[in-house]
């Protein structure tokens, strides 16, 4: 952005925030989104497994996907 963008963006907050201080704020807010998804499927995995709908293959699986998917879409936000 160059100047007169970030100056208007600034007065069009009403001042109260930057746009650095408004993306940190988006992506804590999907960084915490995506915590409770990973721990969402980890639950659900837990009573499927528990209840006999899956084995533990298929429960370790699913678990270890989220985990991967939660590493590259936290690496996505950083950037």
């Amino acid at each position: 952005m160059n100047d007169s963008q970030i100056n208007a963006f600034f007065e069009g907050s009403g001042e109260t925030f930057t746009v650095s201080e408004a993306s940190f704020l988006f992506q804590g807010l999907l960084a915490s989104v995506l915590f409770l998804w990973l721990g969402w499927t980890c639950i659900q995995a837990y009573r499927a497994f528990s209840s006999g709908d899956m084995n533990g293959n298929q429960a370790g699986f699913l678990v270890l996907r989220g985990v991967f998917m939660l590493t590259v879409l936290l690496y996505l936000i950083a950037l």
